[in-house]
């Protein structure tokens, strides 16, 4: 089990997934010249968090989960960091609402996070994802966009091992790739990520959730930015998520 279970960390590390095809040059360089909309939706609200504990003739986990909804606009944060990267990658591209956003009416937003919500909560998730809400398209066709990715993730998750190891964290985010006027998904694919961390304080927890969730929101964005780079934290070659989409070429 342990083994598995390192192999697993390792996979992650280095950005080990099953990933589609990437777009055709002639498509993706279509595609960066028109207006794509991007938007991250959080199905989680939540902190996973889970510790080691030593029993002497074995070790058990603890896991527990700390609420953040409500107190956190994630969905608006991270939409941010995404749309920041892809604008980096050469795209045209906007975040969903929020300030210098794309303004979609609420009820719109609503029904589009309700289908990403349902799609995570699925145990048998239909492989052309989650889907995109009627109202949502048009609202975005008739703002003039062409296009729209949307990104998700399993959650946040921070483990404690025992033993003197250092604690990690992880994020798994999902994107799929849309053509808003074909309405034909393009692409699709998941892009996890995991890092040590060293706390400076006693607990994850406190490490985390203190000062207004200072320490996570600056984790999730750092982690969620590392998937757009090359290479991971630690220098090795990894495929980014430009390069895996096809919208970035070499280093």
């Amino acid at each position: 089990m342990r083994n598995i279970f390192l192999a697993l960390i390792v996979a992650v590390l280095t950005g080990c997934t099953t990933l589609q095809p990437p777009i055709q040059p002639d498509v993706s360089t279509q595609f960066k010249r028109e207006k794509t909309a991007v938007a991250f939706f959080d199905p989680v609200g939540s902190i996973h968090y889970s510790e080691d504990v030593y029993l002497v003739l074995a070790v058990a986990q603890v896991s527990s989960d700390s609420d953040y909804a409500g107190i956190w606009d994630s969905d608006s944060a991270l939409t941010r960091v995404h749309a920041d990267e892809f604008s980096k990658l050469g795209l045209n591209a906007a975040p969903l609402n929020g300030e210098a956003g794309i303004d979609v009416p609420k009820e719109a937003v609503a029904r589009q996070k309700s289908l990403m919500k349902a799609f995570h909560a699925s145990r048998s998730k239909p492989e052309s994802g989650p889907g995109i809400a009627p109202e949502f398209k048009e609202s975005l066709r008739a703002h003039g966009y062409a296009n729209l990715i949307l990104v998700s993730w399993s959650g946040y998750f921070m483990h404690i091992p025992t033993l003197g190891l250092a604690p990690r964290h992880s994020i798994n985010n999902s994107f799929w790739v849309y053509d808003l006027r074909k309405d034909l998904p393009l692409w699709s694919g998941a892009f996890p990520v995991a890092q040590t961390v060293t706390l400076p304080k006693n607990t994850g927890k406190s490490f985390l959730e203190e000062n207004d969730l200072a320490g996570l929101k600056s984790e999730t964005e750092k982690l969620a930015r590392q998937r757009y780079r090359t290479k991971t934290f630690d220098g090795k070659p990894m495929v980014s998520i430009g390069q895996a989409m096809g919208f970035q070429r070499g280093d």
